[in-house]
């Protein structure tokens, strides 16, 4: 059985997901419909939210941008981003440290991969409501 929950990317740090999904160049909306086919169509990333972080990514020297040249249907030039040899090393470190979050216990081993995997999603879970929780306590603070 597919499950067929979506999730908006809302209170949740979009800058890792930008990372991964500026393996190549791409524009603004190239990214969102990047992180929407990788994920399956279950992460629903808007604009609102990806122009903005690809701005403070690029405020960090983590991704850069050009302007191309206007479609061909008319309209402004597209900004195009790629990441930078900065950007290529946060990915990657952003890749580890998921990878390790997700990594099987060896101890989960024996009670079944089903069990194992859902007590990772449930990890999974724990930290990014820990995290919108953080964020909301940093937003409070200022």
């Amino acid at each position: 059985m597919r499950n067929n929950y979506r999730m908006p990317i809302i209170g949740i740090p979009i800058g890792p997901f930008l990372l991964h999904a500026l393996e190549t160049p791409a524009h603004g909306l190239g990214v969102i419909r990047r992180i929407r086919e990788r994920s399956e169509g279950r992460l629903l990333a808007s604009p609102g939210s990806v122009y903005p972080a690809l701005h403070a990514l690029e405020a960090r020297s983590l991704v850069r941008s050009w302007k191309g040249s206007a479609p061909a249907r008319g309209g402004r030039p597209r900004r195009y981003y790629e990441l930078t040899v900065e950007g290529v090393r946060a990915a990657e470190e952003q890749r580890r440290a998921l990878s390790r979050l997700v990594a099987p216990n060896p101890l989960e081993a024996r009670s079944g991969a089903r069990h194992a995997a859902a007590r990772r999603v449930r990890r999974c879970l724990e930290l990014s409501a820990f995290l919108v929780s953080l964020r909301a306590a940093a937003a409070r603070a200022r």
